[in-house]
């Protein structure tokens, strides 16, 4: 904005400190939580007042703006009267001209619909264009600020804040988002005889309950052999926290020990400073490197191990054989934003949200095992530092039904289970 200001008001926004409103209002939510989060949930846009003060500001300085653009133009324009067809057209469409100065305007017939005229018209849809692109992004925040003020809206809608460090900024950059708690009717099936959504982990009550989506629901047999796979379960609790650390620390040293290329699937990035540094291991989010040259790294073997969260389990291909270690089961973090307003939404009606939980952390498992095996020539061991998965029917019978070979350590210090399985 400052730089689209005509001279005689560049200073009208040197008193607005925005970073400065931003820190006064976020950061003691972030330093009352401790940790690494960079990002919580917000019960209530309590700061929409704040952020419309801003708004009015800006608005103010576009309109500045816009009467100086208005004014460039028609000078700029007084004495060039023939103009091509897409200028105009251009014009027309930006509302910066009064209609009766752009009606005056003639077009050079022997023009291309598709091409402008001169060098000057190529610099005036340039100016233009920055000028309507400011435009939409003040229009934008006195929406989403409304959008946010609305009662009716925020039964539906989540909150929360984030922040990231930014280089250009040399300080943390903070972001406001809201979002739909059930992102339902996001996709409009309507238009299409048929749609068909697959996954090998598709929940269709969580696709229901998240979309509004409803259907026939088919399974397929697996195609790849999970006989080669062994799936151990290690007797600790996360709880036991210096026990289960030291667990997590064995197991990752043994798949090192046995496979060139190791997986570690965490909940949390608190989790990863349980995990010493060392030059053969990649951490996600604590380097510049992206998940995809991660991978490229562990296949050429510059690095054996990957360490992560989230994308980890879900997204990404490593084929061949390989270690992985599950730290507990992915059951969703209270502050993860997204699950903090669907868990509250579910308290405010009454409805079980223990169940929900439980489903998410059955399909976040799945996509996690489903990190072995990329390919039917694959195989290697998964290690879940985790004993409370006898607890859960469904994970152990998921592993069955896959024929996978289950064993239980139990060589616990402590544990509230004594029971040793076998898949076989």
């Amino acid at each position: 904005i400052k730089d689209m200001l005509p001279l005689d008001k560049k200073n009208m926004l040197d008193d607005i400190d925005v970073l400065g409103i931003f820190k006064s209002l976020f950061e003691p939510i972030f330093k009352d939580k401790h940790g690494v989060r960079n990002s919580i949930p917000l019960n209530e846009p309590f700061f929409t007042d704040k952020l419309m003060s801003i708004y009015s500001r800006l608005d103010e300085a576009l309109k500045i703006i816009r009467k100086d653009v208005e004014k460039n133009l028609s000078e700029r324009l007084e004495y060039k009267r023939i103009v091509s067809q897409k200028f105009k057209r251009f014009l027309e469409d930006s509302h910066i001209l009064k209609k009766d100065f752009t009606d005056s305007l003639s077009v050079d017939t022997d023009s291309s619909t598709t091409e402008l005229l001169d060098k000057v018209e190529q610099e005036l849809v340039r100016y233009l264009a920055k000028f309507r692109s400011l435009a939409n992004r003040v229009s934008n925040l006195y929406n989403t600020i409304k959008y946010m003020e609305d009662e009716e809206n925020q039964e539906m809608l989540g909150f929360m804040i984030s922040k990231e460090y930014s280089k250009r900024l040399e300080d943390f950059n903070y972001k406001v988002e809201s979002f739909p708690i059930f992102p339902k009717n996001a996709i409009n099936l309507g238009n299409y005889k048929a749609s068909i959504l697959t996954s090998a982990t598709l929940d269709k009550d969580l696709i229901y309950l998240t979309t509004g989506i409803k259907g026939k629901h088919h399974s397929l047999e697996a195609v790849f052999n999970y006989e080669s796979v062994s799936f151990v379960i290690k007797n600790t609790l996360p709880k036991q926290k210096d026990y289960w650390q030291q667990e997590l620390l064995d197991s990752l040293k043994y798949l090192r020990t046995y496979y060139g290329k190791v997986l570690v699937l965490l909940t949390s990035y608190e989790q990863m400073e349980c995990i010493p540094k060392d030059e053969e291991i990649i951490f996600q989010s604590r380097s510049n490197i992206s998940l995809r040259k991660a991978i490229q790294m562990i296949e050429e073997g510059d690095k054996n191990i990957l360490v992560g969260v989230d994308s980890v389990w879900t997204g990404i291909d490593l084929k061949g054989e390989k270690g992985l270690l599950m730290a507990k089961l992915p059951f969703e973090a209270p502050s993860e934003p997204v699950y903090y307003h669907r868990m509250r939404y579910f308290e405010k009606h009454g409805e079980d949200g223990l169940s929900y939980a439980r489903k998410r952390a059955f399909l976040q498992f799945k996509q996690g095992f489903g990190r072995l095996m990329r390919s039917k020539n694959d195989k290697g061991t998964i290690i879940i530092c985790d004993s409370r998965i006898w607890k859960y029917e469904e994970f152990i019978d998921f592993i069955k039904s896959l024929n996978v070979k289950i064993y239980y350590s139990k060589d616990a210090k402590k544990s509230t289970y004594n029971r040793q399985q076998r898949g076989d």
